[in-house]
């Protein structure tokens, strides 16, 4: 049974991941009938194979653990090693923190589809969770190679935060930029750059990005206590008073606001 990728359901998570739907090629001659058959069963198969993930996919969402797992092994008892079932399984353990549990059933799926974007994309974060940025990266970079994958942008995305927690800024910062070339919106990349930015003294690119969070992208307790840590370095002290009063007025049980009371800057 060959795997083929075909995404069309994802995890809302910081990592994405899809279920991935498969076309069998039989060979062989004689009777078209004959031949129809074999192929009929097994897609059927995979059909309900990749049902169960679905499946799984919306318990993980919820939270439902227990359920997720029982989905995604169902599925494995239809299809023996079907990748989108492993790759569910090891998000979910890690879900849980059994990083021990979740390593195999990542390392599996890939040995089935080892350039499916969503299973490099995953199992790279897990490895970035578990210390091993370093080792991270190679596998955003395969997801990234893959030219018509459904979100282009988060491959970069996470090799860049990746980068970061290991004092990499440079590379952080070419992988940021490169995700914010191909979705100029997200958040969670101009977030990055402007930390990367402001740790190498690029004030006025990181106000700019910090700005752009305020004003409409993701005003949170992150992007005001980023905007903070700004304007206390431009030596503003009429704007960190005026954005620690939003802090404390819309987010007063934050760990951000706690850091400022502490004068814990960095």
């Amino acid at each position: 049974m060959k795997f083929q990728s075909k995404s069309f359901a994802s995890i809302a998570t910081v990592i994405a991941f899809a279920v991935l739907s498969t076309a069998c090629v039989s060979s062989g001659s004689g009777n078209n009938n004959v031949a129809e058959k074999p192929r009929n069963v097994e897609a059927d198969l995979l059909r309900r194979a990749a049902i169960r993930v679905e499946l799984a996919s919306s318990y993980y969402q919820q939270g439902n653990m227990a359920v997720a797992i029982d989905e995604a092994n169902e599925s494995l008892r239809i299809v023996p090693n079907y990748p989108q079932a492993l790759g569910m399984l090891g998000l979910i353990y890690m879900g849980l923190k059994e990083n021990a549990k979740a390593e195999p059933y990542f390392q599996r799926s890939l040995q089935a589809m080892p350039n499916d974007p969503d299973l490099n994309l995953n199992y790279g974060w897990f490895l970035c969770q578990t210390g091993r940025e370093r080792e991270s990266i190679p596998m955003f970079l395969t997801a990234a190679r893959d030219p018509l994958y459904r979100a282009p942008a988060r491959p970069y995305q996470n090799a860049g935060i990746c980068s970061r927690r290991v004092a990499r800024d440079g590379d952080a910062e070419s992988y940021l930029r490169k995700s914010l070339e191909l979705e100029p919106t997200n958040s969670v990349s101009i977030y990055y750059l402007a930390e990367v930015l402001l740790s190498k003294g690029d004030l006025g690119s990181a106000e700019t990005l910090s700005n752009r969070l305020l004003n409409g992208l993701d005003a949170s307790p992150q992007s005001l206590w980023l905007a903070i840590r700004v304007q206390k370095k431009l030596g503003s002290s009429e704007q960190v008073s005026s954005l620690v009063s939003q802090l404390r007025r819309r987010f007063p049980e934050s760990s951000e606001l706690q850091m400022f009371l502490q004068g814990r800057y960095e």
